[in-house]
């Protein structure tokens, strides 16, 4: 049915100019997180919107809101809301090791017209299974488009093994936020926004998620905002030409009051 709904609103998405060619490893990867984020989708309409958030939450979860919090404190005592959220993975970010993708796409709440986008960090646990570790998402102005196969922004993993991994780690201290050319950005109330385009200012405190992959080739962060919100930062690794590069980027602050 979510798909189904979602093509019917929406033109296909374009491909990725990123990488015309996807390493088995980053495919894995992208495999691994869409068929998770879409399990999670049908849970949350077969169970409950909020049993699927706890049934597919990595240990450390933590949703934002734009508030970063664990997920058992977030949902503590939220009633379940009489329509289940409907989304559906459009646009994929994979790490070349295939235990890491960070997913974004549109959701829609049937009966109000509701529409935003979501994003979701995913992560291969040991046992194989994969749970996200980052949750949020934000309104849209209109429904944003998502085709049945998603986007692909997909890191350069040509000569990306284990025995170099340090350097790309080594390089990444010093990354800074260089947009790449297709740099996704999102914020609340806005449609997403592709290309390099400067960031929002903003004043950051403390850390509040981090993670990569094993090897150093998709690396994410979120802060806290002094404003009461969060950004979360996705760098990919594009090559020894360029670098690591800001491949999305979100803000999220509380509105005015």
């Amino acid at each position: 049915m979510l798909p189904l709904l979602l093509l019917a609103a929406a033109a296909p998405a374009p491909a990725s100019a990123a990488s015309p060619v996807i390493a088995p490893g980053a495919q894995a990867a992208v495999d691994g997180a869409v068929a998770a984020e879409r399990a999670f989708a049908l849970d949350a309409q077969d169970g409950g919107q909020w049993p699927a958030f706890h049934a597919s939450a990595a240990p450390d979860a933590i949703m934002v809101g734009p508030q970063a919090t664990p997920v058992a404190e977030a949902l503590k005592g939220v009633p379940e809301p009489a329509v289940p959220v409907m989304w559906w993975p459009g646009t994929v970010f994979p790490a070349c090791d295939g235990a890491l993708a960070i997913d974004t796409g549109p959701w829609v709440r049937a009966g109000t017209g509701a529409v935003g986008t979501f994003t979701t960090v995913w992560t291969k646990l040991a046992d194989g299974r994969w749970k996200w570790r980052l949750d949020h998402g934000r309104d849209t102005p209109s429904l944003v488009a998502a085709g049945r196969a998603p986007t692909v922004h997909a890191p350069d993993c040509a000569g990306a093994d284990a025995a170099t991994a340090a350097v790309r780690a080594k390089a990444f201290a010093v990354a800074g936020a260089r947009p790449a050319d297709d740099m996704v950005m999102q914020r609340d109330g806005q449609m997403p926004v592709t290309g390099a385009t400067p960031l929002p200012a903003a004043t950051f405190g403390d850390r509040v998620g981090f993670g990569h992959d094993s090897l150093w080739t998709l690396a994410w962060e979120s802060r806290a905002t002094t404003a009461g919100g969060h950004d979360l930062r996705v760098w990919q690794w594009r090559g020894a030409t360029l670098g690591w590069r800001l491949a999305l980027y979100e803000l999220a602050e509380p509105a005015p009051s």
